[in-house]
């Protein structure tokens, strides 16, 4: 199987192929184009808005096979999640604009405390910094790990991700790319 990288173009050889592409029912706040970007309501998680001049809020796009030329206002579509945005694929996707707890709570505080031992944080700091607002701008929030080098989230192999996906779920609270980008994951080294 290929690494395709759908949303680019193709650079090399390809051959046919087939994809999964994860999707959710959402309802047309305003009259939408197929095809059209979309992102989600701030006060209602079904309703979906046009993201033309919201483009960082893009969550995906209108189903392009649709027969019409778009959705009205009040209609129900498929609404297409963007390749490499789905941060967990068993058989119910999910995805960060969707919060859920899809896991018992447990479980969701039980991978967080497995994080923190494995990159050497300590838990109630780990939370702590995590939650509270940004002092300062970026990186004014720290997390410190102790005899393990951790030097920003890249050293993390991309479970910083995971972590605020069970930290949205675990405080029910959701966190902004600006808040995330303010935790800075360093070490005492």
């Amino acid at each position: 199987m290929t690494d395709l990288k759908i949303g680019h173009l193709i650079t090399g050889p390809a051959e046919r192929d087939a994809i999964h592409i994860a999707i959710v029912p959402l309802v047309a706040g305003e009259e939408l184009c197929k095809g059209g970007k979309v992102r989600l309501s701030s006060t209602d998680q079904t309703v979906a808005l046009g993201a033309d001049y919201f483009e960082n809020q893009a969550i995906g796009i209108i189903d392009p096979f649709l027969d019409e030329w778009g959705v009205e206002k009040g209609q129900k579509f498929w609404c297409f999640l963007f390749p490499g945005t789905v941060t967990g694929m068993r058989h119910h996707w999910q995805h960060p604009a969707f919060l859920e707890q899809r896991e018992p709570l447990p479980a969701v505080e039980k991978w967080l405390r497995d994080f923190a031992d494995r990159w050497h944080f300590d838990f109630n700091e780990l939370i702590r910094e995590a939650t509270k607002a940004p002092s300062s701008g970026p990186l004014s929030n720290y997390v410190t790990a102790h005899g393990i080098d951790v030097h920003g989230a890249q050293d993390l192999g991309g479970e910083d991700r995971m972590f605020w996906d069970h930290l949205e779920v675990y405080t029910g609270q959701r966190f902004s790319q600006e808040h995330r980008d303010g935790l800075c994951w360093t070490c005492t080294c």
